[in-house]
């Protein structure tokens, strides 16, 4: 799925281990088929109960993340997830590059 795809539900799964036996944390997915994803997980990396959030339009990654922040839902809030919804924003929200006086150019 694309960055600029636009999205319906996000899903926080755990679980789960890849074949070089790290297991995985919880994580952000992002989809658009809620029962077709969670086949997969189940299928592919043994995720156990995933939970779903259903995102009120459809929206892009960045948009998704910066809704999830919003949340006030008691789940959301769980130390785990916040560690999740931090990831994915440092990933999918672009932090402004400061430029220090020493680095510019004089003319």
């Amino acid at each position: 799925m694309k960055n600029t795809d636009k999205i319906r539900f996000v899903c926080f799964s755990t679980g789960g281990a890849r074949d070089n036996g790290k297991v995985m944390g919880t994580k952000i997915r992002f989809t658009n088929d809620k029962l077709r994803f969670g086949k997969a997980l189940a299928k592919t990396i043994g995720a156990s109960a995933p939970h779903w959030v259903s995102l009120p339009s459809a929206m892009s990654k960045k948009q998704a993340v910066e809704h999830l922040r919003s949340l006030k839902d008691e789940v959301i809030t769980a130390s785990v997830y916040q560690d999740a919804i931090a990831v994915a924003a440092a990933r999918y929200i672009p932090t402004p590059k400061i430029v220090s006086a020493t680095s510019v150019p004089k003319a």
